[in-house]
């Protein structure tokens, strides 16, 4: 009996799901972000989410992005001489959205692949989380702009985007 109610239950919270998503048009979205740690790195990314999900007062997406950012790098731990890294980022976020009709507080997890160019020290890769606390404005529908402040381990930033697809 136990098990009956729980795959029916399951059952019925999949059907919500997709049928929040079915009702949804818009699920692709392209964004610019621009973001920097003052006097210490300043890049840029092209992101691509994709929405897995909408609730009422939820949202979910999924995103990749790649991007570039100069980093201030130290000649070596002597020296206060600084020279500019040449850095490729690679990233995968969850976003999830949270408010009411255009005005979302915005909380985003997930790990960065970073890999420098330092001509001092060598190729430098390393994997960094990447947790970010934001606000957004986008239209319900999906038209129009979308507009992203956020600050966390990217530092300060802002994105602009367009949804678009089905």
């Amino acid at each position: 009996m136990k098990r009956l109610v729980f795959i029916l239950f399951v059952s019925l919270f999949l059907l919500q799901i997709k049928a929040q998503i079915g009702s949804y048009s818009k699920r692709h979205t392209l964004k610019l972000s621009a973001y920097s740690i003052p006097e210490y790195t300043l890049g840029y990314s092209l992101d691509y989410e994709y929405n897995i999900f909408n609730f009422r007062l939820i949202k979910l997406y999924i995103e990749a992005s790649v991007g570039q950012y100069f980093q201030l790098v130290r000649y070596n731990e002597y020296c206060c001489t600084h020279t500019v890294a040449n850095c490729l980022a690679f990233s995968t976020v969850v976003n999830s959205l949270y408010g009411k009709k255009s005005h979302y507080l915005e909380l985003s997890t997930g790990s960065g692949y970073y890999f420098a160019d330092n001509t001092y020290n060598g190729s430098i890769k390393s994997w960094l989380p990447i947790i970010n606390v934001g606000y957004r404005y986008q239209n319900p529908e999906g038209k129009g702009l979308i507009l992203r402040t956020f600050i966390g381990t990217q530092g300060i930033g802002v994105s602009v985007g367009k949804k678009f697809g089905k």
